[in-house]
């Protein structure tokens, strides 16, 4: 089996519609084709997964395109059947959803938190994920820290998709959060056309 597997637990709904996001973007034809085929997984089939891989143990992820705490009771569901088979589970999250009862689950149950920030103004967040609500997301970030306390457990990861609207950004963006998180992950955005 893989060492991890992401589910598309809910990939036709997203609460942001980043321009660079090939599902969600309104600049994507094709991805609004692609919304239209996509759905809901059911838990059951969730599960016969997780039966089928349990003793191989590999990370599992609630999401590929779309924001995973859109569905709060699936979201919930998905993790607490993959804790109850002991297989480890990390979820990438833009964290607008993250209120204090969220933050304080995914603290307990998870293994890791990945969030998607990509900017150091609100200026540059309206142009990388079409929010300007970077703020909130901070306060998420530092709510999650604030939770986990002197645990180990769950990593907390933000990451910056590099692109050529906030590239001037990325070292300031690094600098910051390296001092406050476990990990800054600095990934490419490529194009469609397969091009950075």
């Amino acid at each position: 089996y893989p060492k991890k597997i992401n589910f598309g637990l809910q990939e036709n709904a997203c609460n942001l519609a980043c321009p660079k996001c090939l599902v969600h973007s309104e600049s994507y034809p094709k991805g609004k084709a692609l919304k239209k085929h996509l759905g809901t997984m059911p838990i059951e089939s969730i599960i016969k997964v997780f039966d089928e891989v349990k003793d191989s143990r590999p990370t599992v992820s609630p999401s590929f395109w779309s924001e995973p705490l859109m569905n709060n009771k699936l979201f919930r569901k998905f993790v607490l059947e993959a804790r109850a088979r002991n297989i480890p589970v990390t979820v990438n999250t833009n964290a607008l959803l993250i209120t204090e009862d969220m933050a304080g689950f995914l603290v307990k149950h998870l293994d890791q938190v990945s969030i998607s920030i990509d900017a150091m103004t609100e200026e540059t967040l309206l142009k990388t994920r079409a929010t300007d609500q970077l703020g909130k997301i901070k306060n998420a970030v530092f709510m999650l820290l604030e939770k986990r306390g002197a645990q180990r457990s769950p990593r907390i990861i933000v990451s910056f998709s590099a692109e050529e609207c906030n590239i001037r950004e990325k070292e300031d963006f690094v600098g910051f959060w390296i001092e406050h998180v476990d990990a800054v992950r600095v990934n490419e955005v490529y194009s469609d056309k397969r091009k950075i």
